[in-house]
């Protein structure tokens, strides 16, 4: 057996080497496709399988609450909650939870804000992580009085504090307070992401009972041998009981457990990588199914061959064989061939990553050509080889001895390979189709996000992040005083028009929302509606350019001393009011037992897309900051011009404000979008050379399969044209018959198109569930490209000498 598997290699090669041209075409096609491949999958293993590094990955599990009414969404754990999650449950070796905590870091050097978690003293322990120096939090740590501690990540190590080797042991001053540094993580550790410190979760008596406001995210280290159905039972039985225990806070809200790897680079980015390995899939079908088309032209030119070694001795099996193993053969060379498409495809991603999608996205320092990516390349390029040499090894299995024997060399060879080679035009015009459908999808629903704010001209809107030490700026009033004195300093500033503050940035990332309900309008407890809840100051919606539809914008009198007002988007006037004028109407924040004022409407302006991953515009609530102002705010100034230069100026002037409280994040609106669309793009990138590429496959496909079908019936278009057939009639013939097979992959392609779509306008703003306009543009083009494919094997042979053909024969 062996012998002769050596022996059916020995042979392809020396095929091969007669056909260098052909030989080359395909290895080099089949190493597009793998290429393409190995290196989505090496993406898609390092942000759906291996985002981070922690031993045992798969027994980690976030636990998170939903809202009754609301579990399609997960919300941050309540601490009382979490206490009796952690004393309940017994299908987890611990229980762990973490805070964030915005960290202002003073003394020594500029201000400078960084990123903070507080967390358990077991958070590290749970995750089987140490420090590269010191310790990690003691649990006497977690109490009050004693959580002055902090654990450095090591790049703020670097950053902020030089390496300095005896950094364990030393006090630094966080939001005003002293606190000294047991530890420094290692390099490798980003949990969560974007941390930069951690300091010790320390509860309160009053923080320990409490159960409605929802700030810890949870995570647990399941038992050895524990399923993940178990845990959500034991979840389920946990806060059903709660529940009954704790109706007023507790009915109706549910536990969600879901593996680690998948909270942490969330459903989208699960969504859209899935997206581009599926594409990829796409092309290598593409790919195989060209050169599957080759490797039947070159078997029905071999059929005579394959003929005589079967009348002398040769098994149907061991011919198959033989064009199983040469087709393999080209695989296993693209696939060498691949790894270098692959490694420069990986290098163009991870040097052009835009930093913020590095710091909000886990793994990319694993994606790479590692052991993974080549088994997973040596296995596809095997399927790719099987696949492509699947038709021809199965007209060989299949093949009549008779006729290769007697036919003309100029043969159709059979209904069999015609119907073969209409299925394979159908395939490839159905999978680009596909493919470009999606391309055209996601570049459409890129550049709506990218304009969508277009009305706020923000390319002249600087905007920047303020966040206030609650210590020092613990209540309303002081926090008041501080936007005053800093937007009275900043609008004072040559190129300034403009200036206002507020808590939520179109596309920030950064969002406060909370239940509301309407006066005169009952609602069950569980059963409120949800708004984003902004805390603006005067002027901020001229400074914004949001038109005012009714009513009218904040005034300096609507303070903490005045009636509670409120101003409401466009969807909750039209959702709650339909055609009723909506001001002097009053709502209330907060569940139904809650104790917030109600509040009167003064006006009501339009709608603002905050969050690009929700296809409409959510309810947005205004408040008046100096009722109700955030510690953590955007400061936003309305230029001249373009205030690109205005980022010292601005640092100077709020410096003068207060010199403890640094702005950070200084950017244009304009950037604010860009950044946060940036991974929708390279995706619309991915997805437009895919689909390209697809494009010209299906186009030489299509154009190779009717050539090779045009020159197998010549003999049978020169009677054709001896009886009488005019040149149009012959390219009428080949052409519709090219135009059917393309309508019926366009056919085909459409259905599931349509449904990509409908996929599609559940996660893009600006898709609408059918995108007639987007797929009839893509199917016309690819009707185009196929009719100029269709086109030239049919003029050739409208163009044939049958009287020098039929003298020939």
């Amino acid at each position: 057996m062996l012998g002769e598997f050596r022996k059916d290699i020995t042979y392809s090669l020396r095929l091969f080497g007669k056909q260098p041209a052909i030989t080359a075409i395909v290895v080099f096609t089949l190493a597009l496709g793998i290429g393409a491949n190995s290196a989505i999958f090496s993406v898609g293993r390092a942000f759906l399988v291996k985002p981070v590094s922690f031993p045992e990955l798969d027994r980690l599990v976030m636990l998170l609450e939903w809202a009754p009414q609301h579990s399609d969404y997960w919300n941050s754990v309540a601490p009382a909650n979490f206490l009796d999650w952690k004393k309940e449950s017994q299908t987890a070796d611990g229980l762990a939870a973490f805070a964030w905590q915005d960290i202002n870091i003073t003394g020594s050097g500029q201000p400078e804000r960084v990123q903070g978690f507080r967390v358990t003293s077991n958070f590290f322990n749970t995750l089987e992580v140490g420090p590269e120096r010191g310790r990690t939090f003691l649990p006497s740590e977690e109490e009050t009085g004693h959580d002055q501690v902090v654990i450095l990540s090591q790049r703020l190590w670097e950053r902020r504090f030089g390496r300095v080797a005896n950094i364990v042991g030393t006090e630094i001053h966080l939001n005003g307070k002293s606190f000294t540094v047991i530890g420094v993580m290692g390099k490798e550790f980003n949990f969560p992401l974007t941390a930069e410190l951690w300091t010790p979760l320390a509860m309160d008596p009053t923080e320990r009972n409490n159960r409605t406001t929802h700030s810890l995210v949870a995570f647990g280290r399941i038992k050895p041998g524990v399923s993940l159905l178990q845990v959500r039972a034991e979840m389920n039985r946990i806060t059903e009981l709660l529940g009954e225990t704790y109706p007023s806070t507790n009915k109706g809200w549910g536990a969600r457990v879901m593996p680690i790897r998948e909270f942490i680079n969330g459903s989208l980015t699960r969504q859209f990588t899935l997206l581009l390995m599926g594409a990829v899939s796409f092309v290598l079908l593409i790919v195989c199914v060209n050169v599957a088309n080759l490797q039947l032209v070159r078997s029905t030119a071999r059929r005579r061959e394959i003929a005589v070694r079967v009348c002398l001795g040769a098994s149907k099996w061991r011919l198959a064989r033989q064009l199983l193993t040469e087709s393999t053969l080209l695989a296993l060379a693209g696939a060498a061939l691949s790894l270098l498409f692959a490694e420069a495809a990986i290098q163009l991603l991870v040097s052009h990553a835009n930093s913020d999608m590095v710091s909000y996205l886990a793994g990319w320092e694993h994606i790479r050509l590692d052991g993974a990516t080549f088994s997973f390349t040596l296995v596809l390029a095997v399927l790719a080889g099987i696949l492509s040499g699947l038709a021809p090894a199965v007209q060989a299995w299949r093949l009549d001895l008779n006729t290769p024997l007697k036919e003309n060399a100029r043969s159709s060879g059979g209904r069999a390979r015609r119907r073969l080679r209409n299925v394979f035009v159908i395939s490839q015009v159905a999978l680009s189709l596909i493919l470009l459908a999606g391309a055209g999808l996601i570049v459409k629903g890129f550049w709506v996000l990218s304009n969508l704010h277009r009305s706020l001209d923000p390319q002249n809107l600087l905007t920047m992040r303020i966040n206030l030490d609650t210590a020092k700026y613990r209540d309303l009033k002081q926090r008041s005083l501080f936007y005053d004195r800093a937007l009275e300093s900043l609008a004072t500033l040559p190129g300034v028009r403009m200036a206002a503050v507020t808590n939520i940035m179109p596309f920030g990332n950064r969002q406060n929302s909370n239940f509301f309900r309407v006066e005169g309008q009952p609602v069950e407890d569980g059963q409120q509606p949800v708004a984003l809840i902004h805390a603006v100051s005067p002027g901020y919606f001229h400074t914004m350019q949001v038109a005012i539809i009714s009513g009218r914008e904040f005034r300096i009198a609507d303070n903490s001393d005045s009636h509670p007002v409120t101003i409401i988007s466009r969807n909750v006037a039209r959702h709650f009011w339909q055609q009723e004028d909506p001001v002097g109407k009053r709502i209330k924040l907060g569940r139904v037992n809650a104790e917030d004022p109600w509040r009167t409407v003064v006006g009501v302006v339009e709608d603002v897309q905050y969050d690009w991953t929700d296809p409409a515009p959510e309810f947005s609530i205004y408040l008046p900051y100096r009722q109700f102002a955030f510690a953590s705010s955007f400061i936003t100034l309305r230029t001249e011009e373009n205030p690109a230069g205005l980022s010292n100026a601005v640092r100077s002037r709020m410096a003068e404000v207060d010199t403890e409280e640094p702005v950070f994040q200084l950017k244009t609106l304009s950037q604010v979008i860009s950044d946060a669309v940036t991974g929708v793009g390279y995706v619309a990138v991915f997805l437009g050379i895919l689909g390209v590429i697809a494009l010209i496959l299906a186009a030489l496909g299509v154009y190779g399969i009717l050539a090779q079908a045009v020159s197998e019936r010549m003999l049978e278009i020169s009677v054709r044209m001896a009886l009488g057939a005019q040149p149009r009639n012959v390219l009428a013939l080949v052409l519709v018959h090219g135009i059917l097979l393309t309508g019926i992959g366009l056919a085909i392609g459409l259905g599931v198109s349509l449904a990509l779509a409908r996929f599609l306008s559940n996660i893009l703003t600006g898709l609408t569930p059918n995108e007639a306009g987007t797929l009839s543009s893509i199917s016309l083009l690819l009707t185009v490209v196929s009719f100029g494919a269709c086109y030239f094997p049919a003029r050739r042979a409208s163009q044939v000498d049958p009287t020098a053909l039929l003298r020939e024969q």
